[in-house]
């Protein structure tokens, strides 16, 4: 899976290291070229030098290819135009971090779904005690924190007690409440698959999903 992470300061270089040791295809991209080449030196990833607002940059680091696009940042309108433009090729899945809370009510004029991004995750926000049903009746085979511990990167493996076998991702949607949360990729008999809302949950899958915290 190609992932492409737009800053690289603490929360862009955990998740850089993480997606990283699992074999993934990272790109990072940052204005910071000394901390890229350091990080390119430590790490097997892709460093790109530039701004992740530039549709030229983007292009010269293969966003043609990228299935999962994380802008993290220290600036909301660079994390938010970075994945506007990120629509414009095919990337299935688009995070935005953000600190502005008028982006993150549900009734905002510009949010989630206006931007037509899968998940704004603020670093400001307060962790709720659950999370969803999901993770309560499965088995954790691995689990991350980042963006100052407000946002989790969970992977789980579906058994056959799981209420979530057999749904798709558009019946998991209709069901999951208030949790807030992507489903960012499905790992099935050694395959990765960046999953869409007809993409079925099974038995056996490992799932990994993104958590923010709420208020």
């Amino acid at each position: 899976m190609r992932i492409m992470i737009i800053g690289a300061g603490q929360v862009g270089r955990h998740l850089s290291r993480k997606f990283s040791a699992e074999g993934q295809d990272v790109v990072l991209i940052d204005r910071n070229e000394n901390r890229l080449r350091r990080l390119e030196r430590e790490l097997n990833i892709l460093a790109v030098h530039g701004s992740g607002a530039s549709i030229r940059i983007l292009e010269d680091a293969g966003i043609d290819n990228t299935e999962l696009f994380i802008a993290v940042t220290d600036s909301d309108e660079v994390n938010l135009v970075a994945c506007l433009l990120s629509k414009k090729y095919n990337v299935k899945k688009r995070v935005a971090r953000v600190r502005n809370e008028d982006f993150l009510s549900p009734d905002a004029p510009l949010n989630e779904k206006a931007l037509g991004i899968d998940m704004l995750i603020s670093p400001d926000r307060a962790m709720t005690d659950a999370i969803m049903q999901m993770i309560t009746v499965s088995e954790s085979f691995d689990t991350s924190e980042f963006a100052d511990g407000q946002v989790l990167l969970l992977g789980y493996v579906i058994n056959e007690n799981n209420p979530c076998a057999g749904l798709t991702l558009l019946k998991l949607k209709q069901q999951k409440g208030s949790y807030r949360y992507v489903v960012a990729a499905i790992i099935r008999n050694g395959e990765t698959i960046i999953p869409g809302g007809e993409d079925r949950i099974e038995v056996g899958d490992k799932v990994y999903i993104m958590v923010r915290r709420q208020d």
